[in-house]
């Protein structure tokens, strides 16, 4: 107990001498600490005025100073406690002049605010800056002695010689590392300052990418350990604004030194290639600032799309849909960094005070403040932002591709978002990966149907595309009701029905959207909501709508099957909405309800193909084998001749079985690096021929085991019965 006593007294009498001693130090009154006897709340202690009892100084490690610094003291160290442990170590600046210094040279560094009355800035982010800080001293030296500011030079100097005095022998590992571009984990904060251009590679796509720090520190959890976490920024597109999204980048602890280049993230100054980087990445930004809206495109590579763990990659080789628009709305879980509409930034990047009140709900879709947009939306936005009170200096104009920097369009985004019409998949494409369609405009017109068909299918979809110019057609007595155009294509397998979908979408140049059976579902409860989101897609990219095989939601109805009562009643209804163009194919027309008769626009019906179709469909496949093989600079030569393409036009094959046949020989005669001849043809035809013999049950199917030409034939073994006991 008395031991305690002498300690309390040792530790009042040493408190009442440094109160003394300060005293008899001009101008300490100026930056002593602050100091909070309350040791639950020390976690918000900071500095206040000379006289309260417990001041003292702290270095950057939190090691007490014994003696304050030899100076006026216009700035001072604070440090953080919780349950009387050391956190972290603030600098307060209390100096003017130094305050005005690192206001221009911090003003870029999100989440610094130098405006208040007494603010703080953490060591390591002023050592980061040291270079600007010698560099302000010596303009502030250079300028005639006559006009310098004494002050200033004085409180700059002693400034800077603290920061170089405390971190020594920081100075004294790190430079030898950057000198052999190598870096330790402990030091990763003196690599990545904040507004560094980082350089990594898309996690998804895996293309390079850059994205600008906004902040870098160390963390440390239970289930992770220690890590280093990257909070960056680059440029996105939602469909409507470009701007800026945030991203989380993170480096796990590592042991020793390390190449920068080798981290999964470095900066991009230490990339071997940094030049060629930055002409691809730029060049790519304007790619990505051409594809703003909707686009049908075609794409070949990889594209992924995000789940709970991880992503999901998969090849796609087709035609695709860029749309982040209605990619959110149709996918609104979906994990991604939002694109605020409105936000206003000061002209020291720091956001107004008074629109954080104004912005609570955007704010609630970005509770991690980790989204930010790069100035308000012109037009109204800009307007309205002015009527509140901002000044024009502090409002932004939203990011336009076209007047973009270099350097944001470096730091624009590598994928959009999209979707694939074969692979009925909403994922993220590489921009890289995206080109532009080479249409087939002789696809229609190589369609084996009789002129007036095709005159009329061709006047009703330029119809109803708008293609006619000012003139348009009749609407329902009820606005909105019926402006679609929906066609049943009728008639045996084979003979040109989906080809006709096809043809009539590249002679638009819009989208084709095939939909199955199986997409849609035979379910009544899911079949509204499915068939509902396929329709209102097909609408707004004006797309070519194919429903292949459509016979189970168009038959009949009865008294008996209400299930099928449902489908048919929901298609129905829905159809009488549409307002794009869909086909129907089906090979049983005689099973449709009668309510359908009302709601088919045109219903085309497809005759079996005679001689003279198949001739030409004969004609027309073997030119295209023709065109490939010679290539585009030497003359076609001819596959058959007329003797023999006279002969495959009388064999009763429809129009998927002659393709089928040609492609089947080409592959043939690929394989025995030959040209495609009638050779080939024949065999492929004499096999195909056999097995519809065999579908027909005309054919004759032997079992029986064939032995070789010359060999007796080898009688079966007899079947041994095993006796028990």
């Amino acid at each position: 107990m008395n031991r305690v006593v002498r300690s309390e007294q040792s530790i009042q009498e040493e408190g009442a001498g440094e109160r003394r001693r300060k005293s008899s130090i001009p101008g300490l009154d100026l930056f002593s600490r602050r100091a909070n006897r309350d040791t639950r709340g020390d976690e918000e202690s900071g500095l206040v005025s000379n006289g309260e009892t417990g001041s003292s100084f702290w270095n950057r490690r939190g090691g007490r100073v014994s003696t304050p610094p030899r100076s006026p003291g216009f700035f001072n160290l604070g440090r953080h406690h919780w349950q009387n442990k050391y956190q972290k170590t603030y600098v307060d600046i209390k100096s003017i002049e130094i305050r005005t210094v690192l206001r221009e040279i911090l003003k870029d560094v999100s989440g610094i605010g130098l405006r208040e009355d007494k603010p703080t800035v953490e060591p390591n982010l002023l050592f980061n800056h040291l270079p600007q800080l010698e560099n302000e001293l010596a303009n502030a030296k250079a300028v005639p002695e006559e006009q310098q500011n004494k002050t200033l030079i004085s409180h700059l100097t002693l400034f800077n010689n603290y920061i170089s005095t405390d971190y020594a022998s920081t100075i004294k590992r790190l430079y030898p590392l950057l000198k052999h571009h190598e870096i330790t984990f402990d030091l990763l904060w003196a690599l990545f300052l904040p507004n560094t251009l980082i350089y990594t590679i898309c996690a998804g796509s895996g293309e390079p990418r850059c994205l600008k720090l906004d902040w870098g520190e160390q963390k440390e959890t239970l289930d992770r350990g220690k890590f280093f976490q990257l909070d960056c920024h680059y440029v996105d597109y939602d469909g409507k604004t470009y701007g800026e999204a945030g991203a989380v980048l993170e480096i796990d602890e590592f042991r020793g030194a390390r190449r920068i280049d080798s981290l999964g993230v470095f900066p991009l100054a230490y990339h071997e290639d940094e030049e060629d980087v930055r002409e691809r990445l730029i060049e790519r930004g304007r790619k990505f600032g051409s594809l703003k809206g909707m686009h049908y495109k075609y794409y070949k590579g990889l594209a992924f799309f995000k789940r709970k763990r991880g992503v999901v990659r998969v090849n796609v080789n087709g035609r695709i849909m860029v749309d982040p628009s209605t990619f959110r709305r149709i996918n609104p879980n979906y994990r991604m960094s939002p694109v605020k509409e409105s936000s206003t930034y000061s002209s020291s990047g720091t956001a107004n005070a008074e629109d954080d009140s104004e912005n609570e709900n955007e704010d609630e879709d970005d509770p991690d403040g980790k989204i930010k947009l790069v100035g308000a939306t012109p037009g109204a936005a800009k307007k309205k932002l002015l009527e509140t009170g901002k000044t024009a200096e502090s409002i932004k104009d939203a990011l336009v591709p076209e007047e973009m920097t270099e350097e944001q369009l470096l730091l624009c985004s590598p994928t959009v978002l999209g979707f694939s019409f074969g692979d009925k998949l909403w994922a993220e494409f590489a921009v890289e990966h995206v080109n532009a369609i080479k249409f087939n405009p002789d696809a229609f017109e190589s369609l084996v149907l009789p002129e007036a068909q095709k005159k009329i299918v061709k006047a009703l979809v330029e119809s109803h595309t708008g293609n006619r110019g000012s003139r348009t057609g009749i609407d329902d007595v009820i606005k909105g009701k019926g402006k679609g155009l929906v066609a049943v294509l009728h008639g045996r397998p084979g003979v040109g029905k989906t080809l006709t979908a096809e043809g009539i979408s590249e002679f638009l140049q819009k989208p084709l959207y095939i939909v199955g059976v199986g997409e849609l579902g035979t379910d009544s409860r899911t079949l509204e909501t499915q068939l509902s989101r396929i329709l209102d897609i097909a609408h707004v990219w004006g797309a070519v709508l194919l429903l292949d095989e459509a016979d189970v939601f168009l038959e009949r109805r009865s008294v008996h099957d209400l299930q099928r009562n449902a489908l048919v009643s929901i298609f129905l209804r829905l159809l009488e909405y549409f307002q794009g163009i869909l086909f129907l194919t089906t090979n049983r027309v005689e099973t449709f309800d009668e309510a359908f008769q009302s709601r088919i626009h045109i219903a085309l019906r497809y005759n079996d193909l005679d001689k003279k179709a198949r001739r030409v469909i004969w004609k027309t496949f073997l030119g295209m084998v023709a065109r490939e093989e010679s290539g585009s600079e030497c003359e076609l030569r001819d596959v058959v001749n007329d003797e023999e393409l006279e002969g495959l036009a009388r064999r009763q094959l429809n129009g998927r079985q002659i393709k089928n046949a040609v492609r089947t020989a080409q592959a043939l005669a690929l394989n025995k690096n030959e040209g495609l001849s009638m050779e080939h043809l024949k065999l492929v035809l004499a096999v195909t021929e056999g097995f519809e013999h065999d579908l027909k049950g005309t054919g004759n199917l032997d079992t029986r085991t064939h032995d070789p030409p010359g060999q007796p034939a080898v009688p079966p073994e007899p079947l041994l019965l095993r006796e028990n006991g």
